[in-house]
């Protein structure tokens, strides 16, 4: 006897979802100048950033006990909001990991920064290391100033991500590393070349990312 039951298998219409979302990106030409600046928007990218970022702030603290709490920090500012990220790609929820599209960004904004506040939490409370919860109140201050601005416009996460990577830098390598200040215009290319940002939006970035770091460290 013949069965008609459906298999309980949603995959294929996560999947239809999730090329009607993905269809809202920009149709670029696979040119070699779009190659160079998606591979320059991936390898310099917020999360790839934040991974150097603690990375050199633990180089600055000489201790063990250090180290668990960058352990700490990288999964609450790195590894749960990934991992959220990817479910929601998985699920057709966003077009992409940079979430395109202005509209998606809201609730992404709001769980990352439940993630950012935990993480801060933790630290303060925890008696981390100062330059450890210096530099994750200054993301969680940028990603509620980011969530407010994304009312209105979209600025670029990438670049803010670069000039505050930038900005720290030189805090703890001296103005030897200045050249790590290319970041910034070199990922502001990459990002208005793949046309998932204007010009502007990427200044934008830039000057919230500089601007949020250096009076952190500034007063911290």
């Amino acid at each position: 006897m013949q069965s008609f039951k459906q298999p309980l298998d949603t995959e294929p219409v996560e999947a239809v979802v999730a090329q009607a979302v993905s269809s809202f990106l920009p149709d670029l030409p696979p040119t070699r100048k779009h190659r160079l600046a998606h591979w320059v928007s991936t390898l310099l990218s917020p999360t790839a950033l934040a991974v150097l970022t603690i990375f050199l702030a633990g180089l600055s603290i000489h201790n063990q006990q250090g180290w668990l709490w960058i352990t700490g920090m990288a999964f609450g500012l790195i590894g749960l909001p990934s991992l959220y990220l990817i479910w929601l790609l998985r699920r057709g929820k966003i077009t992409d990991y940079d979430v395109f599209l202005r509209q998606q960004r809201y609730i992404p904004y709001l769980v990352i920064l439940g993630c950012f506040a935990a993480t801060l939490m933790v630290m303060w409370f925890g008696g981390a290391p100062y330059i450890l919860v210096t530099l994750v109140l200054a993301v969680t201050v940028m990603t509620i100033i980011m969530l407010l601005i994304n009312f209105r416009w979209k600025i670029s996460a990438h670049a803010a991500a670069a000039a505050s990577f930038a900005m720290l830098t030189i805090q703890l390598a001296g103005f030897a590393a200045a050249p790590v200040f290319l970041a910034i215009p070199l990922v502001a290319w990459s990002r208005v070349t793949l046309q998932r940002h204007t010009l502007a939006q990427t200044i934008g970035g830039a000057v919230l990312g500089s601007g949020v770091y250096t009076l952190a460290l500034i007063l911290r």
